[in-house]
C-alpha cells in the first residue's frame, strides 16, 4: 500500500472478535498468518478460520494488514452465508 494511503481494511480483526464475543458469529477463531519474499520486501498472507474451516483470507505488506483483510472476508462471508443460506 503506498504511503499516506489509509487501510481500508483497518480495525477488521478488532471488529471480528467483538462480533465473536458478542455471539453476531459463532466458531472458534484462528489465524494461519505467515509471510514470502526477501525480508526486504515480504508479502503477509492469513487464513482465518472458524472451527477449523477457512471463512476469510488476507495478503499485505505487514502480518496485521493481512489478518485484518482475512478478518473483512470473514465477516462478508458470514453476513452473506446469514443472506443466503445453503438449502433456501
Amino acid at each position: 500500500m503506498p504511503r499516506g494511503q489509509e487501510d481500508p481494511f483497518k480495525d477488521w480483526k478488532m471488529r471480528l472478535n467483538n462480533k465473536i464475543q458478542q455471539n453476531e458469529i459463532v466458531g472458534r477463531l484462528k489465524y494461519e498468518t505467515f509471510s514470502k519474499g526477501p525480508n526486504h520486501e515480504q508479502t503477509w498472507i492469513s487464513i482465518a478460520t472458524l472451527d477449523d474451516v477457512e471463512w476469510g483470507r488476507g495478503e499485505g505488506p505487514t502480518r496485521l494488514a493481512a489478518e485484518n483483510q482475512a478478518s473483512y472476508q470473514v465477516v462478508r462471508n458470514k453476513e452473506r452465508d446469514r443472506e443466503h443460506p445453503v438449502g433456501y
